[in-house]
């Protein structure tokens, strides 16, 4: 074996004692599998130089010669005396067949560097220029390096970005918070109404925007993104960081939004982070579209949102003239879902109205309602909002009307413990779940002119304070399970217009106080435990028009005459209520009532013929008395009347008039019983008994 020969022997041995030192920092090439194929190629390019490199050094020092050399790789090529010497440097024909017939033929890369390997061992001698062949051969070498480089600096740009995306991700599945970057200048705008970003090194400069198409280029547009997710945080407009590491949250949605149409600025700018609360608001509560599509072009069609106009014009929006939010009024919307943190932190300095009732929207309410220095007006009424009510909700500073009816809150009422408190002037919560006694209520009353806390489960006696609310004129608390006894310092409410105390476990007697009431004009204490006779007094409440006490067995009395002066009275129920004695005559003078109701009691005597004279009366339930004679023929005056009960009198008898019977023949009167036994009644409609 020649000299050249051994050495290529020993170059191309595969041992580990006789591996380059390429081969050892990276693997062997043809015996290691890389997940990237580039990696792979670099390895063996490097592998290549160097070894084509450590060839040439030995074979110039022997200065050339005849012989043949045998190859590594997937091809073996004979290079003859001659082939490679004469009038130039050169591979001949047959040297390129051989080589282009080789099994397995490499890149143009690897190509090149064969070549180069064959040039290194034949006749370097000869009679060509060894100079200036020597020079082509570093210029290619050269070429061959420069381009290795570049691969390899592609590949480990490359690696880097992969390997910061996966940690981002990491970072991500396992709760990370990213700090808000520390900056005095994340988001200012610029004349043509784009931003620059400043950001420090702890930003979002790894973040990816998902699946959302850029309209700009892509560097700009994740550059505006980022630049609006910084900002968005540092404003603490959204707190839960994680969502923006989600395509498909609304409030990625709404960022990508914004941070696309740079644009939209007009009266709002430079309020641009109430225009994202509000889009995160539409994306959440998707409107009349009904749709979980997470589009941001065409979700609301009609309402103008999401598209690029001034968030001022969307429809229910309202804006001062320096393009802050002031004003949401979206009842009866179609609106589902429920209510984002963004909607309320990113209004909580300038909104002053919000009416979102007889929608569809669901959850609880966030804590964050609580920091609404502005607002003087919420209504969510008519939803399916659920959970607590908000405490702070009852310190906002300008909060004057609240209505949260018809949801399904619950728990108790509560407040901050020492105030202050909003200058409330109405609470409606009627028809929820709430529990608890009213004394937090209590707390309110400076200024509260209506009470409605309906239908819910609360307990207890009224507190005291409740009657120090001397600006109340609406007080409903039916419906509840309060107890106790109702306190003479009723009389105190001398604005008092309305008063529902029906449907609750009240007893003892209705104070006489309550005629003190002179603006009233409904009073509703049904369906309790109270006892005792009906106050003279209440004839002397001349605004009265309402009066049912109703279902209240233990009282006992009679009817006071005094009830003829209330002239705008138009309901009068008395049922149940274990009264006595005869009807007062004098009730005819209470002209406009329609519903007058006295069934169920222990009254005696005949029927007034001077109820014929109460032409406005619809309904007369007079069954289940004592009541005698006969029935009064005047009662056909009463054109109006669609609803008479007798029965239940077994001391009423004789025959019921024509003129009766031709209401009933006209369809007026549809609703006429009485006991056919003692009475013949030809035309009555329901039962006889």
């Amino acid at each position: 074996m020649s000299d050249i020969e051994a050495s290529m022997t020993s170059a191309d041995a595969t041992s580990p004692a006789s591996q380059s030192s390429a081969d050892r920092e990276y693997g062997d090439a043809s015996g290691t599998t890389f997940d990237d194929e580039r990696e792979r190629r670099r390895v063996e390019a490097l592998a290549m130089i160097q070894e084509v490199e450590g060839r040439s050094r030995r074979n110039f020092a022997d200065g050339g010669g005849n012989g043949a050399a045998t190859f590594s790789g997937s091809s073996s090529l004979a290079v003859h005396s001659g082939e490679w010497g004469g009038s130039g440097p050169g591979p001949s024909p047959a040297v390129a067949a051989s080589y282009a017939d080789a099994s397995d033929p490499p890149s143009d890369a690897f190509t090149s560097l064969r070549a180069f390997d064959m040039a290194g061992h034949g006749d370097y001698g000869g009679n060509g220029d060894a100079y200036a062949f020597e020079r082509r051969r570093r210029r290619e070498l050269i070429k061959l390096v420069m381009i290795a480089g570049l691969v390899l600096f592609a590949i480990i740009v490359a690696s880097v970005t992969i390997s910061g995306g996966r940690r981002g991700n990491e970072e991500g599945a396992s709760g990370a918070t990213k700090a808000v970057p520390d900056t005095t200048s994340l988001w200012s705008p610029t004349g043509d109404g784009m931003h620059h970003i400043s950001q420090s090194d702890n930003g979002f400069e790894t973040f990816t925007p998902g699946s959302i198409p850029p309209k700009t280029s892509t560097g700009s547009h994740e550059s505006h993104l980022q630049a609006t997710i910084n900002t968005i945080i540092h404003k603490g407009i959204t707190t839960d960081t994680s969502v923006f590491e989600d395509a498909s949250s609304p409030q990625y949605q709404a960022a990508v939004w914004l941070s696309e149409n740079p644009s939209v600025y007009a009266k709002s700018h430079p309020n641009e982070y109430q225009r994202y609360g509000l889009a995160t608001f539409w994306l959440v509560t998707q409107s009349k579209l009904g749709t979980t599509d997470h589009t941001t072009d065409k979700r609301l069609e009609g309402y103008g949102a999401l598209d690029e106009t001034d968030v001022c014009d969307w429809k229910g929006v309202t804006c001062s003239d320096s393009g802050e939010v002031t004003d949401l009024s979206l009842a009866d919307a179609g609106l589902k879902g429920t209510l984002p943190y963004e909607l309320f932190s990113s209004t909580k300095d300038t909104l002053q109205s919000l009416d979102l009732s007889d929608n569809e929207l669901t959850g609880t309410l966030s804590d964050a309602i609580g920091s609404m220095s502005k607002l003087s007006v919420l209504r969510l009424e008519n939803n399916k909002l659920e959970s607590n009510i908000p405490p702070k909700l009852f310190s906002l500073p300008k909060l004057m009307e609240l209505n949260l009816a018809n949801n399904w809150f619950e728990g108790p009422i509560t407040t901050t413990s020492d105030g202050p408190y909003a200058p409330l002037k109405s609470i409606v919560l009627h028809d929820n779940w709430l529990t608890g006694d009213l004394r937090a209520v209590g707390k309110l009353g400076g200024q509260l002119e209506m009470l409605d806390v309906n239908s819910n489960s609360l307990s207890g006696t009224l507190p005291n304070s409740l009657f120090a609310m001397a600006n109340l004129s609406y007080l409903r608390l039916s419906h509840n399970h309060l107890t106790g006894t109702i306190s003479f310092e009723l009389g105190r409410l001398t604005g008092l217009k309305f008063l529902s105390l029906d449907r609750n476990e009240f007893q003892g007697t209705i104070p006489s106080e309550s005629v003190q009431l002179a603006q009233l004009e409904a009073l509703l204490l049904y369906d309790n435990f109270l006892e005792g006779t009906l106050p003279i007094g209440i004839g002397y409440m001349s605004e009265l028009q309402s009066l049912v006490v109703s279902n209240n067995s233990k009282m006992s009395g009679g009817i006071p005459d005094t009830l003829g002066n209330l002239k705008k009275l138009d309901r009068l129920v008395l049922s149940n209520c274990g009264l006595s004695g005869p009807i007062p005559a004098a009730i005819s003078e209470a002209e406009n009532l329609k519903e007058f109701s006295l069934d169920g009691n222990f009254l005696t005597g005949e029927i007034p013929r001077e109820l014929g004279n109460l032409h406005e009366l619809e309904t007369l339930m007079l069954n289940d008395n004592k009541l005698g004679g006969e029935v009064p023929q005047e009662l056909s005056q009463l054109k109006r009347l669609t609803k008479l009960h007798l029965e239940g009198n077994d001391e009423i008898t004789g025959e019921i008039s024509q003129d009766i019977c031709r209401l009933v023949n006209e369809e007026a009167l549809v609703d006429f019983t009485t006991d056919c036994d003692e009475v013949v009644c030809s035309c009555c409609t329901q039962k006889c008994v």
